[in-house]
């Protein structure tokens, strides 16, 4: 069970910036709390809020609200995704 990958389209840019979210793709069995405590435990962010939803693809994406301390794009940067 883990994070398969980030997303990073002009609509997960304009989260980054505007709401401080990042988008990722995650196994389907996992619940908000434990891709909160994932996100946490790998990536040393505090998360606010998970939000999830199941795409037509069949695949689960969740929208990670991150803390005011941390920056969006700074993760998305750290990670080489910008």
């Amino acid at each position: 069970m883990s994070i398969i990958r980030f997303v990073m389209n002009e609509k997960a840019l304009r989260m980054a910036e505007k709401e401080n979210k990042i988008v990722a793709i995650v196994d389907m069995k996992l619940n908000k709390n434990e891709i909160k405590k994932l996100i946490e435990k790998t990536y040393d962010l505090k998360v606010e809020k998970v939000n999830t939803l199941i795409t037509n693809k069949g695949e689960k994406k969740a929208m990670i609200k991150l803390a005011k301390e941390f920056s969006a794009l700074d993760f998305y940067a750290k990670i080489g995704l910008i």
